[in-house]
Parts: structure tokens; C-alpha cells; sequence
């Protein structure tokens, strides 16, 4: 249940678990694949790990500041410049991977549904329904996305199904694909594919201590 000011659980996790998800729809397969060879899935797997691993330092970092969130322990850590410093990455890595998201989904759209549409026309359609959302506040984001995550899931399971027959087994051999190395490797770099777990930092003060944040963070690289 959403309080006023506050998210629940089941929300924060399917909004996270939504964030994640929208990934199989981008580049994000094709990436793990050129990457990994046959041993993409792999990959994943490590990334999932090497995300875990940030996310339970960032816990033990918010367990001596149980009523700040990330930012605002740069602050009282390092000063109220570092503060700032931390914060505008912070600002500038989500903008970052807002505009890379946006630019993807405009292209996914415009291959799969409107050929002809402009992209620029698609680009503006794509950050006003942004805007809007964000217009609208976070509680309502998350509401909305725990409505609809149970359609999205049940979709991309029934798309598998009828995917079945295309189903070949021994595209994952060599099990190991470009060799351990290089997958642990990878997998590490690109931990920063499960990033958006770290969002739950910037809002503790919504989900209200850090023993709720930590449950709803792990479960995700679960769950995924």
C-alpha cells in the first residue's frame, strides 16, 4: 500500500522490476550477445552480481545514516561541496540514461510500428508522456507500474511460449562462449546494467528505513 509521501514495498519493487524489464526491448539482448557469444546469459548472471555487490556496500553505507538518503550522506560525509559534486552525477548519470532510453524506445517504435513517422515527431511524443509522468509525481509512477506489471509480465511470458519452436539448444554451446575470463570480466563492466536498483537510494525517505530498501533491492536481481 502507498501512503501519502510514501511507497510500499510491492510498489518500489515493481517499479525497479519495470525499469530492468523495458531493457529486453532495447539494445540491451544484441549487447549481452556481441559481448558474451553463446555465453550472453552469462554474462547477465555476473552483472547481476557485481550490481549486488554496489547495492550491499550502498547498504552498509545507509545503515550509519538511516535517515539520509544517498546525497544527502555525501553531504554530511564530505562537506556540502562533495554534496553537490555527488549530486550532480548523480543528476547527470540518470539523464544520461534517460536520453539513451528515450533515443532506443524511438527507434524500437518507429522500426516495429510507425515506419514513416519522423523521428523527431516520435523523440517528442515519447519525453512529453515523460514529462507528464513526472508531472504526476512519483507515487503515481509507481501505482500506475504496479497495475500494469502483471499485463507486461504475463505478455513477455506468453511471447516466449509462442517462441517455443524457434527454440535452438545448441546456441549455447560452448557453454563458455568467449571463455570465463572474459565473461567475468565483462560482467563486471557491465554491472551498470541493473543500475536502476541504485534509484531506491535517492528516495529512502519515501520507502521509509533501510531494512525496507534492502528487501526491496535484493529481491529484483532475484526475481530477474
Amino acid at each position: 500500500m502507498i501512503k501519502e509521501g510514501h511507497i510500499g514495498p510491492a510498489e518500489a519493487m515493481v517499479l525497479i522490476m519495470t525499469m530492468i524489464t523495458a531493457k529486453v526491448f532495447l539494445s540491451f539482448p544484441q549487447v549481452m550477445v556481441e559481448v558474451g557469444k553463446t555465453a550472453g546469459w552469462l554474462v547477465i548472471i555476473v552483472s547481476g552480481v557485481g550490481g549486488l555487490l554496489g547495492f550491499s556496500v550502498l547498504i552498509q553505507l545507509l545503515k550509519r545514516f538511516p535517515q539520509l538518503n544517498i546525497i544527502a550522506i555525501g553531504e554530511e560525509v564530505a562537506g556540502p561541496v562533495v554534496g553537490l559534486v555527488s549530486a550532480l552525477a548523480y543528476a547527470g548519470f540518470f539523464y544520461v540514461w534517460f536520453i539513451i532510453t528515450v533515443r532506443e524506445f524511438a527507434e524500437l517504435v518507429i522500426t516495429t510500428t510507425l515506419p514513416e513517422a519522423p523521428l523527431s515527431v516520435v523523440l517528442l511524443m515519447l519525453i512529453s508522456t515523460s514529462l507528464a509522468a513526472a508531472y504526476f509525481g512519483l507515487e503515481n509512477i509507481a501505482r500506475t507500474a504496479h497495475v500494469l506489471y502483471p499485463f507486461l509480465f504475463f505478455s513477455l511470458g506468453f511471447i516466449l511460449v509462442l517462441l517455443i519452436p524457434f527454440w535452438k539448444g545448441d546456441y549455447l554451446f560452448p557453454l563458455l562462449g568467449s571463455g570465463p575470463r572474459e565473461i567475468i570480466k565483462t560482467g563486471l563492466l557491465k554491472s551498470a546494467n541493473f543500475s536502476e536498483v541504485f534509484f531506491l537510494t535517492l528516495i529512502l525517505p519515501s520507502l521509509g528505513n533501510w531494512r525496507k530498501l534492502q528487501s526491496i533491492g535484493f529481491k529484483p536481481y532475484l526475481l530477474l
